[in-house]
């Protein structure tokens, strides 16, 4: 809009207004004689609003495609968690045979997994949510910052399970220890969020 308005001022002072008008008012006020060279010989402004708003567009582009490809490998990962479901004790006994580990721990690793797979589903499905609002331009809102709680969460369960597993099978520990560092990493980014959006409604509340 300001673009416009300054294209639309450029083009009534080029061809409404005398050249004799700007000569008097020189005589007069000076301030006259710099409107005119500003409005009618100096492009700089509109460069610099076309550049600020070139530069807006390209942010917006990359911000949209990488939650798109975000988008995209959600749904690709939920596909294999599908994959898991079906296929997840032929593959723990692929594990055993494979790695010559003893047959006791099948019944540890399928029962864990299958106490994660809801977990993991439900992680999932609240990051498809969060990406969608972010794709619809609903960044700071509080359901995003419920949908991150909701994750936090999620991941805590998690822990707890690696953490009674890693009784029947040591590399669960493992595990353990990297959901819960995931909890403490969403918890700090569902804080952030949380302030993002308390200062965006006192700034609309302001305007």
């Amino acid at each position: 809009l300001t673009i416009v308005a300054l294209r639309f001022t450029n083009a009534m002072f080029r061809f409404t207004i005398k050249p004799a008008f700007f000569r008097t008012a020189k005589k007069k006020n000076k301030k006259y004689l710099f409107f005119k060279i500003f409005l009618l010989t100096n492009d700089k402004t509109y460069a610099i609003l076309k550049a600020q708003t070139t530069r807006k567009e390209t942010v917006t582009m990359k911000k949209d495609r990488s939650a798109l490809v975000s988008l995209v490998t959600v749904g690709a990962l939920s596909a294999v968690l599908v994959l898991l479901a079906v296929f997840g004790p032929m593959l723990a006994s692929a594990f055993i045979e494979r790695f010559d580990r003893p047959e006791g721990i099948y019944l540890p690793i399928v029962v864990t997994f299958y106490a994660i797979l809801p977990f993991a589903a439900g992680v999932l499905l609240c990051l498809w949510k969060l990406l969608g609002n972010i794709l619809a331009d609903a960044v700071f809102i509080e359901q995003n910052v419920r949908l991150l709680r909701s994750i936090s969460f999620l991941l805590f369960f998690a822990t707890a399970v690696f953490a009674v597993a890693g009784y029947f099978y040591m590399p669960f520990y493992l595990l353990a220890v990297c959901a819960a560092f995931m909890v403490l990493i969403v918890r700090v980014v569902k804080n952030c969020f949380a302030a993002a959006v308390v200062l965006k409604e006192e700034n609309d509340m302001t305007i």
